[in-house]
């Protein structure tokens, strides 16, 4: 079985509930990644980063799709 295709998707997802504060900031949405790995043979699999929010790593999203990438 070999890997076909590996597709990264950037999902902004809603926080349930509504906006909450988080330090000094409000957050309405989580910057999340989804991978998509699928095999020659059809088969397909999903994976997914989600940082607890903006304020506390905003570099976490961006490096999470940097090393994958990479």
């Amino acid at each position: 079985m070999r890997i076909q295709s590996i597709k990264v998707y950037q999902v902004l997802l809603p926080v349930k509930g509504g906006a909450y504060r988080m330090a000094s900031d409000s957050v309405r949405n989580l910057d999340s990644t989804l991978v998509e790995v699928t095999t020659e043979d059809g088969l397909s699999g999903w994976g997914e980063t989600c940082p607890i929010g903006p304020v506390y790593q905003p570099q976490h999203a961006l490096g999470a799709r940097a090393a994958i990438a990479e």
